[in-house]
C-alpha cells in the first residue's frame, strides 16, 4: 500500500522546484509560479494570503483549515499570474457531503482578488445539488459561469480527501487528473477546451458553508507554475517479503503497466530464480507483486535484480540491485508503540484516536492480513508493510488525512478505543499473537493528562514484557508523537526477576514476576528449588495472559518457625526470552498471625500543599516493629467511615509501607515501598484512621488532629506529621509532632523526629456507668489492651454478678461495654475492680482499683437543687 507522508510531500515539492530550476531561470520561476505547503504554519507570509483571513488558521498537520465564526463563505487569495502552458496542483479535503450550500472553489486564476465578486478567472469546483457531485472545471466572467469540462459523477458525492492536478496546454486544451487516496497516482479525470482567458493575477480559495460545517474544508500542498516535464526515472521505494514465496515493491510513481508486468525484468540470486507472475497491485500502480515458485530459505541473503522499467513518462529505472532475506517472525518484532484513546480535547494532535506499531527487526515486514483485536472486536490489515525500524499509524480512513502528515498510517474501519482501558492485541496471518498490551488510565502516571489529549507511549521499544512499567504519558507539547520515536523513550532492560514471594498456605508459595514472563519456562517445575532440602515443587499453577505471578504447590509442609529460601533456574526467561540471573533466590518465612501493635501508622501527609520537596500527594506510612513477616492481604485501612481493603501485599519486619491514591504511585517510586488504593482522601483538619488486620481486629490507630502541628506555620500545608516513638504507639500527647526533615516528610524512612518516649504511668479503671439494667461501661485511664481488656475473667464484681462478655466501644481501646449476669437493682451500689494482667500499650500493668456504680434513682421534686 502506497502511504503518503510529510517526507515524502516535501520530497516531491522539491523534486519541481528541482526540476523548474533546471529548465528556466531562477528569477523567472519566482515570478510565474507558487508553492505553499504551509509547513511555516503561516498563510499571511511566504506567500501572503489575504482575503477572509479570520476564517482560516494552519492546523497542526500544518494544513490551511477554514475555521469561520458562523455560516456564510470565505475566501484566500495570492500572487498568480500563470495560466497558459501550466500545471496546477493541490490536496483538498472535504470532511461532509458536499452541495450546493456547502462547496468549495479553487480559482486557478483570477484577475479579481475578492472572490465573492465579478471576475474573470477558472475555477474548479467541489459540490454541488445532488447526489452526483463530480470534479467540474468552470469559466467566470463577471457572474456569468460556463461549464469546461465534467469529471466522473457522484466521485465526491460523499466526505473526501483528493489529491489534484490540472494541466493548462499551449493550444487551449485542458486535463484535469485526480487520485482519491490523496497520493500522486494520478489518473486523467476530465479533458476540454477554452482559452479565452489569457490574463490574470491571483490564485484563490473560496468556500461556502453552513453552520455544522465552519471547520471541515482542508487544503495543503498548493503548486502552481510551469508543466513539469518528469526526466527522473523511478526509485525503488521499499521491498518488502510479503511470504516465503512472494515480494512486494514500492516505487516512487506509477509505473507503465507492460514494463511492470514483465517477469523477464526480475531475477533473484543465488537459483538464478524468475518470477512466475508479476502484476501492479490494485489501484496501487506503483507497486509490483512478484510471485516465485520455489519457497526462500530462511537466513539466506538474496538479491533481487531490476532492470527496464519504466514510468508513465518512459523514463527508465535502469539496473537495480536489492538484497534481501526471508525474516522468521517472532513475537514482539512488531510492538504496539503508542496509544491515543482520549484525543479530546486536544493539546496540538488531530482529534483522532490511533494506534501506533513499530516495527523492531532491520527487515522489512508486510502486515497483510494481520488482524488487530480491540477488547472482543477483530480488525483486519490489509495491504500495507511497516519498513525495519519504522513506525505505522492505525486510524479511522477518515483521519488519514490528517495524521498521514505525521507518518505512515494504515486504516482500520471504525476505529475505537476505550477512553479507561483495553486488551489490545495483534496476530499476524498465521493467527501468532505477535504483540499484546492491556493498558489502562492509571498507565499515564499523571492524573492532569487522564482526562484527554494525551497518548500513552512505551518507553522501550524493545523490552515489552515490562507491562505497565513501560508506559506513561507523553511529555510531548503536542500531546503525542505518531510516526515518530516516543517522547519517553529511554532504554528500560529491566532484568527478570520475583518481585515477591508470598507463601499462602502451610504448602503454596505464590510468585510475583516483575515482568512478563514465558509461560512454557514457568510450567518446569524443575526450574524451582526450596532450602534445606532443594524440593521441586509438586506442580506449578500458571495464571495468564501476561503470566507475571505462579503458584508453587509442594507436598511437605511450611514450619512458621523456620525461615524457607526459593531458587529460581537460569531457565525461567521473559516473554522475549531474556533469562532470570544466575543465583537469583527469595528468602522467606510463612506469615504469623498478627498482634496488636505489630504494625503501626507511622507517618501522616494529610496536606501535602504547597509541597517542600515530596509529591503532592496525601499519604500515610506504616511500619511492621515486628520481627516477622506480614501479610497485609484482606487488611483494612479506614480513614472515617471510608475502608480502603489490601489486596496482594506482605511487609518484611521492620519494612516501611507508603499509602495513597493509586495514581501517585510513579511519584512515590523512589521513596520506598508503595501500595495504591482507588480512592484515598485525608481531610486537613483531622480523622481517625484505623488500621484493622483481616479478622477486623484493631491493630492501630490515631486520631490524627491539626493541633499536632502546635503553633507552628508548618500546620499550613507541605509538613506531615510524624511519630515520635514506635515502640509507644498508642501514646498520643506529645507523640505526633511536625515532620523537621528538609524535604517536609521522610515517608519509607525513618522518622525525623525519632526519639524515645518514656511512658511509666499505669493505667487504671477510672469508673463504671450503667446504660441499662443488665449493660454497663468501663472506662480505662488510657488505651489498653484489648485482648486482656475483653477476658469476663479479668474482672471481680460484688454480690455474685459476673460479666457475660465484653466488647471495644471504638478503636480507641479505653471504654468497653459488659453485659451483667443479672440486672441491676435501683438504689443498690455494687462495685467491679480489674486485675493487673490488663496492660497498656508499653506493657505497664493496670493499678489494682476499684470503682462503684449502680443503678441510680430518679430525683424527685426538690432533691436536687442548683447551689451555687
Amino acid at each position: 500500500m502506497r502511504l503518503y507522508n510529510t517526507l515524502k510531500k516535501k520530497a516531491n515539492l522539491l523534486k519541481k522546484l528541482m526540476l523548474l530550476m533546471s529548465c528556466f531561470g531562477y528569477f523567472q520561476i519566482l515570478h510565474a509560479q507558487f508553492t505553499d505547503d504551509f509547513s511555516d504554519g503561516d498563510f499571511l507570509a511566504n506567500p501572503p494570503w489575504t482575503g477572509t483571513s479570520e476564517a482560516f488558521i494552519v492546523n497542526a498537520a500544518k494544513q490551511l483549515q477554514l475555521n469561520a465564526p458562523m455560516e456564510g463563505m470565505a475566501y484566500l487569495t495570492t500572487a498568480s499570474s500563470s495560466i497558459e502552458s501550466t500545471e496546477w496542483s493541490f490536496w483538498i479535503k472535504l470532511g461532509f457531503s458536499p452541495s450546493a450550500n456547502n462547496f468549495a472553489r479553487i480559482y486557478l486564476i483570477s484577475d479579481q482578488e475578492d472572490l465573492s465578486g465579478d471576475l474573470n478567472g477558472y475555477y474548479l469546483q467541489f459540490g454541488e445539488s445532488g447526489s452526483i457531485d463530480a470534479i467540474e472545471l468552470f469559466k467566470q466572467q463577471g457572474q456569468n459561469t460556463t461549464s469546461i469540462c465534467r469529471g466522473t459523477d457522484g466521485s465526491i458525492a460523499s466526505s473526501f480527501a483528493i489529491r489534484i492536478k490540472v494541466v493548462h496546454q499551449s493550444d487551449g486544451q485542458w486535463l484535469i487528473y485526480s487520485d482519491p487516496t490523496g497520493n500522486e497516482n494520478f489518473q486523467l479525470e476530465a479533458v476540454g477546451m477554452d482559452s479565452s482567458i489569457t490574463t490574470g493575477n491571483r490564485f484563490g480559495i473560496y468556500a461556502k458553508f453552513t453552520s455544522s460545517n465552519i471547520t471541515k474544508m482542508y487544503f495543503d500542498d498548493f503548486y502552481t507554475g510551469p508543466i513539469i516535464v518528469d526526466t527522473i526515472p523511478p526509485e525503488l521505494l521499499s521491498l518488502t517479503v510479503a511470504s516465503d514465496s512472494s515480494i512486494i515493491l514500492e516505487f516512487s510513481e506509477p509505473l507503465e503497466p507492460t514494463s511492470a508486468q514483465n517477469t523477464n525484468n526480475y531475477s533473484v540470486t543465488p537459483g538464478d530464480l524468475h518470477p512466475l507472475e508479476a502484476s501492479l497491485l490494485p489501484n496501487i500502480v506503483s507497486s509490483v507483486r512478484l510471485i516465485f515458485s520455489d519457497p526462500f530459505q530462511s537466513g539466506v541473503n538474496y538479491t533481487l535484480f531490476i532492470n527496464n522499467l519504466i514510468d508513465l513518462a518512459g523514463n527508465n529505472t535502469g539496473p537495480i540491485f536489492r538484497q534481501f532475506s526471508l525474516h522468521s517472525l517472532q513475537p514482539y518484532d512488531v510492538v504496539i508503540n503508542e496509544i491515543m484513546a482520549d484525543p479530546d480535547p486536544s493539546v496540538g494532535l488531530p482529534l483522532w484516536e490511533y494506534i501506533e506499531l513499530y516495527n523492531t527487526t532491520t527487515a522489512e515486514i508486510s502486515l497483510n492480513n494481520w488482524r488487530l483485536q480491540i477488547g472482543s472486536t477483530p480488525k483486519i490489515i490489509n495491504d500495507v508493510s511497516i519498513g525495519p525500524q519504522a513506525y505505522l499509524i492505525l486510524c479511522r480512513p477518515e483521519a488519514q488525512s490528517e495524521l498521514s502528515a505525521y507518518g505512515a498510517t494504515a486504516p482500520i474501519a471504525s476505529l475505537s478505543l476505550n477512553n479507561t482501558g483495553q486488551v489490545l492485541q495483534l496476530f499476524d496471518d498465521r493467527n501468532i499473537l505477535i504483540s499484546r498490551v492491556s493498558y489502562t488510565d492509571k498507565w499515564y502516571r499523571d492524573a492532569s493528562k487522564s482526562n484527554g489529549g494525551w497518548s500513552l507511549e512505551q518507553i522501550d521499544p524493545l523490552s515489552p514484557c515490562l507491562g505497565s512499567k513501560n508506559w506513561m504519558a507523553s511529555i510531548n507539547i503536542s500531546g503525542g508523537t505518531p510516526g515518530g520515536i516516543n517522547s519517553v523513550y529511554s532504554t528500560n532492560q529491566l532484568i527478570p526477576l520475583p518481585e515477591m514471594v508470598v507463601p499462602i498456605s502451610n504448602h503454596q508459595i505464590k510468585v510475583i514476576f516483575n515482568q512478563d514472563m514465558d509461560s512454557l519456562s514457568l510450567i518446569d517445575r524443575t526450574n524451582y528449588s526450596i532450602s534445606p532440602n532443594l524440593e521441586n515443587p509438586e506442580s506449578v499453577e500458571l495464571s495468564g495472559p501476561d503470566f507475571t505471578t505462579i503458584i508453587l504447590h509442594f507436598i511437605t509442609n511450611f514450619d512458621s518457625a523456620s525461615s524457607y529460601i526459593l531458587y529460581f533456574s537460569t531457565q525461567i526467561h521473559n516473554c522475549i526470552g531474556q533469562a532470570i540471573p544466575e543465583n537469583t533466590f527469595w528468602e522467606f518465612n510463612i506469615s504469623q498471625p498478627s498482634q496488636i501493635f505489630d504494625v503501626i501508622i507511622s507517618e501522616i501527609m494529610a496536606d501535602p500543599d504547597p509541597p517542600v520537596h515530596l509529591p503532592n500527594a496525601e499519604y500515610v506510612e506504616i511500619f511492621n516493629r515486628s520481627n516477622h513477616s506480614i501479610d497485609l492481604s484482606g487488611w483494612n485501612f479506614c480513614i472515617g467511615s471510608s475502608d480502603h481493603l489490601f489486596d496482594l501485599c506482605y511487609l518484611e519486619p521492620k519494612e516501611y509501607l507508603i499509602l495513597s491514591h493509586e495514581k501517585y504511585v510513579s511519584d512515590f517510586e523512589t521513596f520506598g515501598n508503595f501500595y495504591g488504593f482507588s480512592s484515598f482522601s485525608l481531610p486537613n483538619s483531622g480523622e481517625a484512621i484505623v488500621l484493622k488486620n483481616e479478622k477486623g481486629e484493631v491493630i492501630h490507630w490515631v486520631d490524627y488532629q491539626q493541633e499536632f502541628y502546635g503553633k507552628s506555620p508548618k500546620q499550613k500545608g507541605g509538613w506531615s506529621l510524624e511519630i515520635v516513638d514506635i515502640e509507644n504507639p498508642c501514646t498520643i500527647e506529645g507523640n505526633w509532632l511536625p515532620s523537621i526533615a528538609p524535604d517536609g516528610g521522610t515517608p519509607g524512612q525513618k522518622n525525623s523526629v525519632s526519639a524515645l518516649l518514656m511512658d511509666t504511668t499505669l493505667p487504671r479503671l477510672s469508673r463504671a456507668y450503667p446504660i441499662d439494667p443488665q449493660k454497663i461501661w468501663l472506662y480505662f485511664s488510657e488505651s489498653v489492651n484489648q485482648i486482656e481488656a475483653t477476658r469476663t475473667e479479668n474482672y471481680s464484681l460484688s454480690d455474685g454478678l459476673t460479666f457475660l462478655n465484653i466488647h471495644a466501644i471504638d478503636h480507641r481501646n479505653n471504654i468497653f461495654e459488659a453485659e451483667l449476669s443479672s440486672e441491676l437493682t435501683i438504689g443498690v451500689i455494687h462495685t467491679v475492680s480489674a486485675k493487673n494482667t490488663i496492660t497498656d500499650c508499653m506493657g505497664n500493668l493496670l493499678r489494682d482499683n476499684e470503682v462503684k456504680f449502680g443503678l441510680p434513682l430518679r430525683p424527685s421534686m426538690g432533691k436536687l437543687i442548683i447551689n451555687e
